[in-house]
C-alpha cells in the first residue's frame, strides 16, 4: 500500500517538473503518491482561472500509482475541491505515449499550440466535470 502526499509542497512539486521537464509556475499546487518511502507519482496543477486549470502526471514509469484511488483524488482536487468546470492538459505531440494515456483517461483534443516549445508543438486537451468518471456522479452536475 502507498500514502498520499500533500504537506511536502517543495519536495513532490520538484520531483513531477523533473520527471516531466517543466519549469513549475509561481502558482503550482501538487499532490503525490509514494510507496516504500519513494516518490511514484505527482499531479501537478497550475495556470488556474474561475474555470480551469492545467493538470500534468509525472510517475516513475511502474504503473503501480495508477489506482482508481489515485485517480479519483487527482481529479476531485480541481473538480470538487476547486470546483473547476474543465482541466486541460498540455502534451508535447511527439509524446505519443502520454497522448494515448490522457485520450485514455478521456480527455479531447481541443487543439494545437504550434511551435509551442523549442522543437515541437503542444496539444491542448480537456476534460469537463460532467465527463468525469473518476469522480461520483452527484459532482458532475
Amino acid at each position: 500500500m502507498g500514502n498520499f502526499i500533500y504537506d511536502r509542497q517543495a519536495e513532490i512539486i520538484h520531483w513531477g517538473a523533473s520527471v516531466i521537464g517543466m519549469d513549475p509556475r509561481s502558482d503550482v499546487h501538487a499532490i503525490g503518491w509514494e510507496q516504500d518511502g519513494k516518490i511514484r507519482a505527482v499531479t501537478l496543477y497550475d495556470t488556474f482561472s474561475e474555470f480551469d486549470c492545467f493538470m500534468h502526471m509525472a510517475s516513475d514509469g511502474s504503473r503501480t500509482w495508477l489506482t482508481r484511488a489515485y485517480l479519483y483524488t487527482a481529479f476531485a482536487h480541481p473538480f470538487i475541491q476547486w470546483r473547476k468546470r474543465r482541466v486541460t492538459v498540455p502534451v508535447p505531440s511527439k509524446n505519443t505515449d502520454s497522448l494515448r494515456f490522457v485520450r485514455h483517461l478521456g480527455f479531447e483534443q481541443e487543439g494545437v499550440m504550434r511551435h509551442a516549445t523549442k522543437d515541437d508543438d503542444i496539444v491542448l486537451l480537456g476534460m469537463l466535470r460532467e465527463n468525469c468518471r473518476f469522480i461520483p456522479e452527484i459532482y458532475r452536475g
